[in-house]
């Protein structure tokens, strides 16, 4: 499935359809930390990562991420280059 709408609103209908994930993968084109802070606090808000699943944030290095964001806890961060993911689950 292909929704082609912006994150927001992907992520409204995702959640009024039900639907849980074990794995989710942001690798948006964001330049700010805001911007990436908008979109964890809106899946914590949901139900959308399923209890054991895992998010995956894919960041600049020089872009540090939040180590909480709702209910969501960073449990690690992988340097590759000049790139780094950042490994978030529900309560940690």
């Amino acid at each position: 499935t292909v929704l082609s709408l912006p994150v927001d609103r992907a992520l409204e209908v995702l959640a009024r359809a039900g639907d849980t994930f074990d794995l989710i993968f942001l690798d948006p084109p964001f330049a700010d930390a805001a911007a990436y802070r908008r979109v964890l606090d809106a899946v914590a808000a949901t139900a959308l990562l399923a209890p054991d699943g895992v998010l995956v944030a894919q960041h600049d290095v020089r872009l540090p991420l939040p180590a909480a964001a709702g209910t969501l806890s960073r449990t690690r961060v992988q340097q590759i280059g000049d790139n780094a993911l950042s490994f978030y689950r529900q309560g940690g």
